[in-house]
């Protein structure tokens, strides 16, 4: 990557021997220094603003070679705004540079940068005390070097020039303030240039391509102010087309707004537009060229040879029939078209128009191809034969096969009366019904030909809700729903009518449970036909099922689920604030432990759970009844320590297993929070000991009930361990279809994490040397110590 600050020290350095070397020279150029003393210098420092905290320094600079002496006064940025003041003792002339350091705000993506860039604005500090760094400021640098020192030019007479090139480069003219004076959030027009300037050379670079871009400009206009790098302009051009042409400067307006620093941002706009409108040699859109359409000359964008219109006081691309109608409508020609007349394009010669209300517009291929002519207004319901001895109507501005109604015997005459159904003569297998409002005939539906009375010659009469009746001409079975009737489905057939009345009834055919919801019988699942009338309104009933006997319910106080706990404890409620979900708690001891595993998924508040959270066998239905899988760094809340300083987790989740991913010896806090409700926190190693120490060795006593992998579960102290098995992200862990529970704690291993592991018959707690990988994903269980 080009560096701009040695760029710069090189430059400096040449001029400081130059100055060294010509001493004769120089004196005929002699220049009136004057001592700055005791003086504060403030203004903005602004790409888009340079974020709080970035320096800025002001340098002393020789008052005849403008090389820099090494004397400099350091300050901050103080604000959003990107505000600064620096507070100068002394400097020998009046000439500064100041130099602007940090990260900014990006105007194009709205978001910070990710790295720092550094902008310098030259200044002349004797009768000025305010001096802003922009882009402008920073591009016009090294040209006004070169003029002072190469041209002999003075530094006002060289900053002048050199900010008009810059202007110029981008196609912008005028008499202009001084850069160090414009402010990107200011409201007049050269506000809006600079923003302009600032926008166009960012496009969608990161911060190391735009500092390159940024250096190359600089060395491209230092000796002649003309911006020779072809490539690199049509590219600008390229993107600012596109972002017009794709709202992308709304889009930018709306990021820059957001930032709520200013009440009102200058028209950038037209600046920009008017920047590829010079590049692609279209000139401006004004009022006179209205409708004039202009192809792209250069031959070096992606947009080459693209045909754009000017409307409304802007270039926008021309559509097909822009380009190839635009010379056909000339005042000076004698019109000679007539209503329907058809014509090839001038660009694209397939392309065909029909002549329609004295302009033309675009016809279809059969206005061309089947010797028609076009389709228009007047023609309306015309009815020709084309080249292919196919009849067509003309329906509104469209060619179209005639259909059979158009032409059956049976819709000669209007309907008697709305809803009229009769069968078609032609094409027996049709029928028409009649619509009064529309005065026409149309296909009728399959429901409307079927529910349709021949022999009284009217429509189906009401029937009782959920009644079945077969189709008048087909074998479908219709059912009355809600003063209609309606095609029924395979199970309604066998079940009757699902209707409002039914909703959420449960019914049982060929020893399968149906459900009605949404108008349709669907499979019932295990816990709604099982809890099927059975009331839930307090937590902590307990309810067996209809059908399954042995499955328990537990009541959460609106809805029930499955229940694996032990039905003779009395379990305390936890809410989750964060999400509103609910918790059995046990207490043991002289701690109120979690009775679930932790269910809880939010990537936004806990950026360390991003991508690291996982159901059992990636099925979400799974959360529901085991919890989730977090890795390590997850369940710590890893990102949240390392703001505080602690470095912790593991980082990299695109290469895994790079050891340089892994961060060890966190020394965290002896108890954390990490992912869990708050009043509660992640276990630590010692909570799992001091629960080892109050029940023992029979793990039988903490493991849920009902599962085959749990072969004689008793669930004692309505500890409720599911055999949950783990995710496995590491090349090496235990299998996950294994009888084996596992759950983090907040102690460390390095670059592994402390865990513990319940299996069939015996409890596991890791070691140092046997930690767990910290990529994997393990159940939480969250723990509140007795107050």
């Amino acid at each position: 990557m080009f560096n701009v600050n040695l760029m710069l020290f090189a430059i400096s350095t040449a001029f400081l021997i130059i100055a060294c070397g010509n001493d004769s020279d120089s004196s005929s150029n002699a220049v009136n220094t004057i001592v700055i003393k005791n003086k504060t210098i403030s203004g903005v420092s602004q790409k888009g603003p340079f974020v709080i905290g970035s320096s800025v320094t002001v340098q002393e600079l020789d008052g005849e070679t403008l090389a820099q002496t090494g004397g400099s006064f350091e300050g901050k940025i103080k604000n959003d705004l990107g505000e600064f003041s620096v507070k100068v003792k002394q400097l020998e002339s009046q000439y500064a540079l100041l130099k602007a350091n940090g990260f900014y705000r990006n105007e194009v993506t709205g978001e910070k940068s990710k790295s720092q860039v550094t902008l310098y604005a030259l200044t002349d500090l004797s009768n000025r005390d305010e001096v802003n760094v922009n882009l402008l400021t920073h591009l016009a640098y090294e040209r006004t070097l070169y003029l002072v020192t190469e041209e002999g030019l003075s530094v006002a007479d060289a900053k002048k020039q050199a900010e008009a090139d810059v202007l110029k480069s981008f196609g912008i003219e005028g008499d202009f303030d001084a850069a160090e004076d414009l402010n990107i959030f200011g409201e007049s027009d050269q506000n809006a240039a600079l923003l302009a300037i600032s926008i166009l050379m960012q496009g969608n670079l990161s911060e190391g391509d735009f500092s390159e871009r940024l250096a190359n400009y600089a060395a491209d206009i230092e000796t002649d102010g003309i911006w020779n790098d072809s490539k690199t302009v049509t590219k600008i051009a390229d993107w600012a087309n596109a972002q017009w042409l794709g709202s992308g400067l709304t889009k930018i307006r709306e990021k820059i707004t957001k930032w709520d620093l200013s009440a009102d941002l200058p028209m950038f706009e037209k600046y920009v537009n008017n920047y590829w409108w010079q590049k692609y040699d279209l000139g401006t859109c004004e009022s006179k060229r209205e409708g004039e359409v202009l192809k792209n000359q250069n031959a070096a964008s992606v947009k080459a040879n693209e045909y754009y219109i000017c409307k409304s006081g802007a270039w926008h691309v021309a559509k097909d029939i822009e380009k190839d109608t635009y010379n056909w409508l000339d005042s000076n020609t004698i019109r000679t078209e007539k209503d329907g007349d058809i014509r090839y394009g001038d660009e694209i010669k397939t392309n065909c128009y029909v002549f329609e209300d004295k302009i033309w517009r675009s016809g279809n291929a059969s206005d061309c191809s089947l010797g028609l002519r076009g389709c228009t207004s007047l023609r309306q319901d015309t009815i020709v034969k084309g080249s292919d001895n196919v009849w067509y109507i003309c329906d509104e501005k469209k060619w179209r096969i005639a259909t059979d109604i158009e032409i059956d015997p049976a819709t000669r005459n209007a309907g008697k009366f709305d809803g009229e159904i009769r069968a078609g003569q032609i094409n027996k297998a049709i029928y028409y019904i009649y619509e009064t409002d529309e005065k026409a005939w149309r296909v009728a539906t399959k429901p409307e030909m079927d529910t349709y009375d021949y022999e009284n010659n009217k429509p189906w009469s009401s029937g009782d809700d959920g009644e079945l009746k077969k189709g008048s001409v087909t074998e479908t079975i219709y059912v009355f729903d809600d003063s209609t009737w309606r095609a029924a489905d395979s199970a309604e057939k066998k079940l009757g009518g699902c209707i409002a009345a039914k909703a959420d009834s449960i019914e049982m055919v060929d020893n399968v449970y149906y459900i009605c919801t949404s108008r349709k019988w669907v499979a019932a699942t295990a816990l709604q036909y099982d809890t099927y009338k059975k009331s839930c309104t307090e937590f902590g009933q307990i309810a067996h099922g209809n059908v399954n006997e042995k499955y328990a319910y537990f009541c959460y106080g609106e809805t029930w689920k499955r229940f694996y706990g032990n039905e003779n404890i009395s379990y305390g409620k936890l809410v989750d604030e964060r999400d509103g979900q609910i918790y059995r708690t046990v207490k043991i001891g002289k701690q109120i432990w979690m009775a679930e595993n932790l269910n809880y998924a939010d990537s936004i508040n806990y950026p360390s759970m991003l991508g690291r959270n996982w159901c059992k066998d990636d099925d979400p239905s799974n959360c529901e009844i085991y919890g989730r899988f977090y890795s390590w760094s997850a369940s710590i809340d890893s990102i949240y320590w390392n703001k505080q300083g602690y470095e912790c987790g593991f980082y990299d989740y695109y290469n895994k297993y790079d050891e340089s991913s892994f961060i060890e010896n966190c020394s965290l806090p002896p108890k954390i929070q990490g992912i869990c409700p708050d009043g509660l926190r992640l276990t630590t190693k010692e909570d799992w000991k001091d629960l080892y120490t109050l029940i023992g060795e029979n793990v039988k006593d903490l493991q849920a009930n009902g599962f085959e992998k749990w072969s004689s579960a008793t669930d004692k102290y309505g500890f409720s361990i599911l055999p949950t098995g783990l995710h496995l992200e590491s090349y090496f862990a235990f299998s996950n279809d294994s009888p084996y529970a596992f759950f983090w704690t907040s102690t460390d291993y390095g670059k592994g994490g402390a865990g513990y592991c319940i299996a069939e018959n015996t409890w596991i707690a890791t070691s140092n040397k046997e930690s767990l990988d910290k990529v994997n994903g393990l159940s939480v269980r969250c723990v509140k110590d007795e107050e």
